[in-house]
């Protein structure tokens, strides 16, 4: 295990750089943030650069889980956003648990290398 603080997308670049691959990748973001410089992201604008960083460093034959609980996106939108970060990667759409009650405002996306 490698445990590290800061700026997630910084850290994907730099794992990246060191060619550092991992079996097992889960973004889980919170919707809404602001970096040190006061740089906004946003789940509905930015999620698909998060998947392609993230992509870059999965090993072969690992996973990534995708997840958001951003009510502005449809689940539709949501995958079509994981997908646009990670081309040609299958695509596995996770329904919301049954003991979550009313609108699908969680989304899940696997996506196998």
């Amino acid at each position: 295990h490698y445990f590290c603080k800061g700026d997630t997308l910084h850290w994907l670049e730099r794992f990246a750089k060191q060619g550092r691959l991992f079996d097992a990748i889960v973004l889980d973001p919170p919707t809404f943030s602001r970096d040190a410089k006061g740089r906004i992201w946003r789940v509905e604008k930015d999620y698909a650069k998060l998947v392609a960083k993230a992509k870059a460093c999965l090993a072969p034959g690992g996973w990534m889980l995708c997840t958001t609980n951003c009510r502005k996106l449809s689940p539709a939108d949501f995958r079509n956003m994981v997908a646009q970060g990670a081309p040609g990667a299958k695509l596995t759409t996770s329904a919301m648990t049954f003991d979550f009650d009313g609108e699908q405002y969680l989304k899940t996306v696997w996506v196998d290398a």
